[in-house]
């Protein structure tokens, strides 16, 4: 249940939903792409974060239709995943954009797509906006990212680094997970974010659960023939960013510089900076003290690029 004392709710909650069955099936079938999630704990304010529901034995719960069907009339919020595991396909690409006047980098590249054939839609967020592109099918996580990033860079806008070094978030975050990971997901729209308690509408369309998902249906989806086609434009992908690093280039990192150890031995968990999901195990003694890894599923390189120390281009090697 929604807690209601005034110490934790500090803001008002926009009003619960209605929402038919149907309506929960049409949104599963354009933003739900693998089981699981993450729900936002059911406060107002800032101390609302994610979680991940489990299991009493520690394993994820799946997503179900009462579910999302909560999300969408406003008694819990969710976070949905891009990457299915068992095929490494997307069905949607969000651009995340949080940071202050961000509006006119999104505007640019919504113009930037349309002018390469692609349709997306601008919803609003508490810090900024998100640009969402849906697929008419799955498809490759690793081409929609290198089609995305290569048309970042043409735009000169920048990838987000750390709080200090604010630009675009580019979900999925990853060219691909392992079969029990989850990579990064966002918080699925339509939905109550939390932290201020307001439902956030994709623009220009009457702000009503039926006309927005009728809006998304009829959204010209991104097909893999179109995205094969203005891949053939793309340099070639540069090689797998790496999660090993030379001897040299530990000289210059330490994990325990930002999360500083909490006992002398065995592993801790931390919240990963870049997932922000309480899955970043370090190991604190031993041989392999410094050593980390996010059960979430990011990268070396993800953690590294979120704390403000991306990894120097000369002690990466192809994985």
């Amino acid at each position: 249940m929604l807690a209601s004392s005034a110490s934790v709710a500090t803001h008002p909650l926009a009003p619960y939903l209605p929402v038919s069955r149907q309506e929960v099936e049409t949104y599963a079938r354009l933003f739900v792409n693998q089981p699981y999630y993450a729900q936002m704990t059911n406060r107002v304010g800032e101390q609302a974060t994610y979680f991940q529901p489990r299991t009493p034995d520690k394993k994820p719960i799946p997503l179900t239709v009462r579910t999302v069907h909560e999300h969408l009339t406003g008694r819990s919020t969710l976070m949905f995943y891009a990457i299915n595991p068992s095929n490494q396909k997307a069905k949607w690409l969000c651009l995340d954009a949080d940071y202050p006047n961000s509006e006119p980098d999104l505007e640019r590249i919504k113009e930037q797509l349309t002018v390469d054939g692609i349709s997306s839609v601008y919803e609003d967020s508490r810090r900024g906006g998100h640009l969402w592109l849906l697929f008419s099918e799955p498809l490759a996580a690793r081409d929609v990212r290198r089609y995305i990033l290569n048309l970042l860079a043409k735009l000169a806008i920048p990838l987000a680094k750390s709080d200090k070094q604010p630009g675009i978030e580019v979900y999925p975050r990853q060219d691909e997970v392992t079969q029990t990971g989850f990579g990064n997901g966002v918080r699925g729209p339509l939905g109550i974010h939390r932290k201020d308690g307001k439902r956030y509408w994709f623009r220009g369309i009457s702000q009503d659960i039926h006309t927005q998902l009728s809006m998304l249906v009829e959204l010209p989806k991104l097909s893999p023939d179109h995205l094969n086609s203005l891949l053939q434009a793309v340099p070639p992908e540069p090689a797998t960013v790496p999660t090993n690093l030379r001897h040299h280039d530990r000289r210059t990192f330490s994990i325990f510089d930002y999360f500083p150890p909490i006992r002398a031995n065995g592993r801790y968990e931390v919240q990963c900076p870049s997932c922000t999901h309480h899955h970043l195990a370090i190991t604190a003694g031993g041989s392999k003290a410094g050593y980390y890894i996010c059960f979430n599923g990011c990268s070396t390189s993800d953690v590294r690029a979120a704390l403000g120390k991306p990894i120097a281009e000369k002690y990466r090697r192809a994985a």
